[in-house]
């Protein structure tokens, strides 16, 4: 046997690359799907997580809404109707555009597509075909979409995928739904169903779309996708955190069920009572017992240790909220000054700006997608060259006297002025606040008495 070893220079290790990775979209797309269940309410992922826990329990498990609660905090560009304005067209397309949005619900679809990118982190919009000027905006999360890269080193870009499959509901009944999948190739695009093609855009299955953007998809990321994938991972911490505090919060609850009750206890060293005897002895207020002669009886009363679990799950609320960059009562709302409420709500702007970018990027592409796909039909063609510039909506508190205090100040110092307030909190452009403004100043000039003159 030869005992002579190779060496290798310092750091050359470092140049042996695996040269194949999994993609692990199989873990990807079932906390895909656990993440999409919680945003709405659907906490069959976390059961299924505590009963394997505590198979024992006969507890009914507890929940959380923490997924819940991080999807309202984040997700808030839509809460109020945002302002559009239509670039690189004619009023005329812009009239329609406005209409199309309207009849469409694009906010609502939008408002939507935002929600579940909170924990998913991609998202892809698709526009679908619906009648004459109106189209429907549906949202993919990763569980429900297959790719096929067509370029590896651009993997990330949906637009040179080699084949796009997007699930859809094709059959539904009252307690059943069938679903088959919307493919997308470069030279078709068809539902597929029951092993047949049906086309969906047009009469035929063949692709409508031009070479260069063949797919009327766009796609939402809150954070970049690795080299070679197409989906950034999803939020497993928060998908981690919901389970854990349901699981803390459903041991709470049992240790309360089996430590917090008196339970009686029965002493006969000659003569024990059977098992029988003891869950059939007779016991509260309205019951008398009666014991044989030597034998005693007893009740034991446990102290619950509640005050150290529920202190436990709020420091861990805590923790999760500062992690995240949000104020540490986010999930727990008690009352501060006026000084750290603000401190806090500077907070929470600066956790939204994030996903606010990501959808003032996509309004444009998603006009422009919309403006092709109403093109296969509109005998007026829409400008597919379209830009919008949207502004969101903030809900603005006007707070107690110390606000409208330091707000008159701003006003004196021509930090800020009445217009600029009524703008930020009615939503409304800068102008119509400078016309209300200008109309209630005149309206209560009007209404003062005329002077007496002697």
């Amino acid at each position: 046997m030869s005992t002579v070893t190779t060496s290798l220079p310092l750091g050359t290790s470092r140049l042996r690359w695996e040269t194949w990775t999994s993609t692990g979209h199989g873990d990807l797309r079932r906390q895909s799907r656990a993440l999409d269940e919680l945003r709405q309410g659907d906490y069959s992922s976390v059961i299924d997580e505590i009963t394997r826990i505590l198979p024992h329990s006969s507890v009914e498990p507890r929940f959380l809404p923490l997924v819940e609660r991080m999807v309202a905090e984040r997700a808030t560009s839509y809460m109020l109707r945002p302002r559009r304005h239509f670039a690189n067209t004619t009023p005329s397309a812009t009239d329609k555009f406005r209409a199309i949005y309207s009849a469409s619900g694009i906010d609502a679809a939008l408002k939507l597509a935002e929600e579940k990118l909170v924990p998913q982190d991609t998202v892809v919009v698709g526009v679908l075909p619906d009648r004459l000027r109106k189209v429907r905006l549906e949202s993919w999360c990763p569980f429900e979409v297959e790719i096929t890269p067509g370029n590896p080193l651009a993997a990330d870009d949906i637009q040179q995928a080699s084949e796009v499959r997007l699930r859809i509901p094709v059959g539904a009944s009252d307690d059943q739904v069938v679903y088959g999948f919307v493919v997308m190739t470069p030279n078709e695009i068809y539902v597929e169903a029951g092993g047949r093609k049906t086309p969906l855009y047009g009469n035929s299955t063949r692709n409508p779309f031009p070479a260069y953007q063949p797919y009327p998809l766009v796609v939402l990321r809150s954070c970049d996708a690795p080299k070679g994938q197409f989906f950034a991972p999803v939020d497993q911490g928060l998908l981690a955190e919901a389970i854990g505090l349901s699981l803390a919060m459903t041991d709470l609850e049992h240790v309360v069920r089996h430590t917090q009750p008196q339970r009686v206890v029965t002493f006969d060293a000659e003569s024990p009572a059977s098992a029988d005897d003891q869950q059939n002895l007779p016991t509260g207020v309205d019951n008398w017992v009666s014991l044989p002669p030597g034998a005693s009886l007893a009740t034991v009363h446990s102290q619950a240790q509640v005050a150290e679990g529920l202190s436990h799950i709020e420091q861990r609320l805590k923790q999760f909220a500062a992690l995240r960059g949000l104020p540490s009562d986010t999930f727990t709302r008690t009352y501060q000054s006026i000084t750290a409420i603000g401190l806090a709500d500077h907070d929470r702007k600066v956790g939204r700006i994030r996903y606010q970018n990501v959808m003032r990027e996509a309004e444009t592409e998603v006009a422009q997608t919309i403006a092709r796909v109403c093109n296969l039909t509109d005998v007026q063609p829409l400008p597919e060259t379209v830009s919008v510039v949207v502004a969101y909506g903030e809900l603005v508190a006007e707070g107690g006297q110390d606000a409208a205090q330091a707000r008159m100040t701003s006003y004196q110092t021509g930090e800020s002025s009445p217009a600029e307030f009524v703008s930020r909190r009615d939503h409304i452009t800068l102008d119509a606040a400078k016309q209300r403004v200008a109309d209630n100043l005149d309206s209560q000039a009007k209404a003062q008495p005329a002077p007496v003159t002697p």
